[in-house]
């Protein structure tokens, strides 16, 4: 990828912020991609687009471009404030990108300032203009960098170096489920995010927080309810954790099959208030794999499933063990293949939230290997999120004998790693 803007776009212009216009725009078409989903193509608006310079047309995201010799200040000059404070209300609020490139039109860096951040509290009106200003009157105004929480401001490209499509688009995802909350709530919650960095721990307090209650009322002074707007806001940072890690935990779990992951997966599900569905994991994790920490996770899932046995939880009739076995097994069509060994191999492939590739044998009959393909097909519900780009590599016991079909028994990935 070219890490340099084409100077010799600009030679048809006279004006310098047309010249920066036409370059900065064709480098972020060829270069740039949408955060939002895994297109890679973003289209420029027609000309004079109000609050858009860019839009995702798998996913009607739009972009809004802002470049800069040098670097980015603590403020970045917007339009007119009364359209971004409609904007802002109306939930269309595009997501920022700030380019920053040398005179020799070198990228030094690209962020992405998600939409869901930029709320009433990040932005401020300048002056309006002079009387003898052609435009009288006309009220800009600034987006506030340091009024917008460091998660919310995504690296594209640092120090002329592209970052990897899979971590950021993480990173935005991340931030996907604030931009459902009604705009007040945005602004509590994005102005709550930022505050926390300036405690001294990750771990905190309710009363930690209580320190911030007078700026706060500075912020909103409307909300003559400080305190209990911060422990509303400190509950959809909970939950937006929750959901963050959700998928992950789901993801580890049924890979693994650990019992520490299979734990809190059923606190999570205890927390959404799925309380069969919890005890049922807990069970699950009860005849999972242990860690080191056997004695310790055992004790939590001893006292959680007490918990829920006493708020009315009803146990599942269906034997863990079994559950286990039958969630690793998979059918695979043979065709006409005649197994030409023993008819039964370990296999190892990759995983990733788009398919099953690149199958091999790693011990037994290696006349098996046909069946690479039906196995590409297989459906395996590993619950990768769909976000991530990862790849894991799993193992399987493959076996094909006397019946129609064969058979995938998939090892946990503990237990792959334990017996390589």
């Amino acid at each position: 990828m070219e890490i340099r803007g084409h100077i010799t776009l600009g030679l048809g212009y006279t004006n310098p912020t047309q010249q920066v216009r036409k370059i900065s725009e064709a480098w972020i078409a060829a270069n740039a991609y949408c955060l939002k989903c895994d297109s890679d193509i973003l289209t420029p608006t027609s000309a004079n687009t109000k609050s858009r310079d860019f839009v995702c047309e798998n996913c009607l995201h739009a972009y809004e471009l802002k470049s800069k010799c040098g670097l980015f200040s603590t403020r970045v000059l917007d339009g007119a404030y009364g359209t971004m404070v409609r904007t802002i209300r109306e939930g269309n609020t595009p997501t920022f990108l700030l380019l920053e490139y040398a005179r020799s039109w070198s990228i030094s860096g690209l962020r992405a300032v998600h939409h869901s951040l930029i709320t009433e509290t990040s932005v401020e009106a300048r002056k309006p203009l002079a009387p003898s200003a052609r435009r009288a009157g006309w009220i800009g105004c600034n987006i506030i960098l340091p009024a917008i929480a460091i998660e919310g401001q995504i690296a594209i490209a640092k120090d002329g170096v592209m970052q990897p499509k899979s971590i950021t688009r993480d990173a935005f995802a991340h931030l996907e489920n604030l931009s459902s909350l009604p705009y007040r709530d945005r602004s509590w919650a994005g102005t709550i995010l930022n505050l926390l960095h300036r405690l001294p721990s990750r771990n905190f307090a309710l009363a930690d927080v209580y320190k911030f209650d007078s700026e706060l009322q500075k912020i909103f002074p409307e909300n003559k309810h400080v305190r209990p707007k911060i422990r509303q806001q400190l509950q959809v940072y909970q939950q937006n954790k929750i959901a963050e890690a959700e998928p992950w935990i789901r993801a580890a779990w049924r890979n693994g099959n650990s019992a520490e992951p299979g734990y809190h997966l059923a606190v999570i599900l205890e927390k959404n208030n799925h309380l069969n569905d919890a005890l049922a994991q807990l069970e699950l994790a009860a005849v999972g794999g242990r860690g080191t920490d056997a004695a310790a996770v055992d004790k939590l899932i001893a006292a959680r499933r007490s918990d829920l046995l006493k708020a009315g939880a009803i146990p599942p009739t269906q034997d863990a063990k079994l559950t286990l076995q039958k969630d690793r097994t998979y059918t695979v069509p043979r065709g006409k293949l005649t197994p030409s060994g023993q008819g039964s191999a370990t296999v190892e492939f990759f995983v990733s939230s788009r398919g099953t590739t690149d199958m091999q044998i790693v011990q037994g009959d290696q006349s098996l290997l046909p069946l690479a393909t039906p196995i590409a097909l297989l459906q395996l519900d590993l619950q990768l999120p769909p976000e991530t780009h990862a790849k894991l590599v799993r193992r399987g016991i493959l076996s094909c004998h006397t019946e129609a079909t064969c058979q995938l028994i998939l090892v946990p990935t503990t237990d792959a790693v334990a017996n390589p």
